[in-house]
């Protein structure tokens, strides 16, 4: 026994039993072979794996191996060539993938007289591959969240309150987020009721879990049941080959913000009355439940009881969703809120776009008296517009002065492509108005998708 080796072997209990046999008899792939390549010993289980007897393989060299195809390439002339050890994947006969580990024993001199090489027989590269897609898989279930929370400046600012309507509305936000009921925020769109939904969010014990905001309208229908539930693989034509969890899978233990709940389709409605009564989702083109624990905060601009009445939305879905019901009035109702937001976008939009500008009060006083149709919305692209183009509304850069310096004629003609802008956002919000606030009835007015008005709107 070599000195050196002695505390890895307890030579008392090795009674009936040799180092060759524990080579030969061990589980892995064990090729043993001398400075030159030449095997020296070979393990039964390698042999099996290249069916081949032992007379076949001790005495030739490893590259021969290579040669005849049962290996891609060796490790073993790797190690002996590089003079250290050697990781790495090899394509065996069978078309399977090993992982193969070759290491040195050297002389005195260093000179490598032997070489060890271990590979595991198995289809290592199906295993990494599998346990990579597991770790993107569980990436997939948060990059949207991610992608959200990253971009979304809202969902970290505290709703705006200086009216008594406002203060009193987010005092009840605060009492129901500490509960997990199913909250329902209506309200004439713009109002603000995805802050006002991740207000109750942060308030509450899943604060530190996700939140998931997925705007139903947005969604084309054909496609809204497997992007809420997901799919199986094959599931339609086009489907991701593994399939993909639906955003209420993605949003397990955390919060689910679904946002114009009334634009769902009826057979949609009946998956989600399900999944909030036991938390259950079963995948498009799938045979099994998977349980979700995800809170719902829904949000609808439309009459979902006028809705009902008319059977275009599930009641039983709606006495489902309307436990702890909220209504945020429109912005015309609560004046003394109108200038605190003119303001906080107005610092917004100075900050982004490197501005110094300020409300006049001839401007607070026209913003006062305007009626909003477009609410909190409607609001805030008026003061990025007016930072943007600075229009003799603001004070480019002398806040102290009481009014706005006049501007030439010709200073006041803003780019075509903004003026048509301003246009296209008015002309839109009138057609919401027209339309009671229903997206899908202003899209019709409009002849443009509703998916494309939600993007106009944006």
């Amino acid at each position: 026994m070599i000195p050196q080796y002695e505390k890895y072997f307890c030579i008392e209990n090795l009674q009936g039993i040799t180092l060759e046999e524990v080579l030969v008899k061990s589980a892995d792939n064990i090729l043993v072979t001398d400075g030159s390549g030449v095997i020296c010993i070979v393990s039964q289980v390698m042999l099996d794996s290249l069916s081949l007897k032992a007379e076949e393989v001790l005495n030739q060299k490893v590259s021969e191996l290579v040669k005849k195809g049962y290996y891609d390439r060796s490790t073993s002339l790797e190690c002996i060539q590089k003079g250290q050890e050697v990781v790495g994947v090899v394509r065996a006969r069978n078309g399977h993938y090993v992982f193969s580990v070759s290491r040195p024993i050297f002389d005195r001199n260093g000179r490598v007289i032997y070489t060890i090489t271990n590979t595991r027989e198995q289809d290592i590269m199906t295993q990494l591959m599998e346990e990579l897609e597991t770790t993107r898989r569980a990436y997939r279930k948060y990059e949207h969240i991610a992608a959200y929370l990253g971009n979304n400046q809202s969902r970290n600012q505290a709703p705006i309150a200086a009216s008594d309507v406002m203060k009193r509305l987010l005092e009840t936000c605060r009492n129901v987020a500490s509960t997990d009921g199913t909250v329902l925020l209506q309200g004439e769109s713009g109002t603000g009721k995805e802050v006002c939904a991740a207000y109750i969010y942060r308030n509450s014990q899943r604060a530190q879990k996700a939140f998931l905001p997925i705007n139903c309208g947005a969604i084309p229908v054909s496609l809204i049941e497997s992007e809420l539930f997901g799919y199986e693989k094959g599931a339609f034509t086009g489907a991701d080959p593994k399939g993909r969890a639906g955003l209420l899978e993605l949003a397990d233990g955390g919060t689910a913000f679904l946002d114009e709940i009334g634009e769902l389709p009826l057979d949609v409605q009946a998956k989600l009355l399900r999944f909030s009564e036991t938390g259950e989702i079963r995948r498009v083109g799938g045979s099994k439940y998977i349980y979700t624990n995800v809170r719902i905060i829904a949000a609808t601009n439309r009459n979902l009881s006028q809705m009902v009445k008319d059977h275009q939305f599930r009641e039983d879905l709606y006495y489902r969703l309307n436990v702890i019901p909220i209504h945020i009035p429109p912005l015309r109702q609560r004046r003394d809120d109108i200038i605190p937001l003119a303001v906080h976008f107005m610092n917004h939009y100075n900050q982004k776009y490197q501005k110094r500008v300020t409300l006049t009060p001839a401007l607070q006083k026209k913003l006062l008296q305007y009626s909003f149709p477009g609410n909190i919305r409607e609001l805030r692209n008026i003061i990025e517009r007016s930072v943007v183009t600075s229009t003799e509304w603001f004070l480019s850069q002398d806040a102290k002065a009481a009014a706005p310096p006049e501007l030439p004629a010709s200073r006041k003609i803003r780019p075509l492509k903004e003026a048509v802008r301003e246009f296209e956002q008015d002309y839109i919000e009138r057609a919401v108005k027209a339309s009671g606030g229903n997206i899908t009835q202003a899209a019709k007015l409009l002849n443009i998708h509703r998916t494309l008005l939600y993007k106009k709107r944006s």
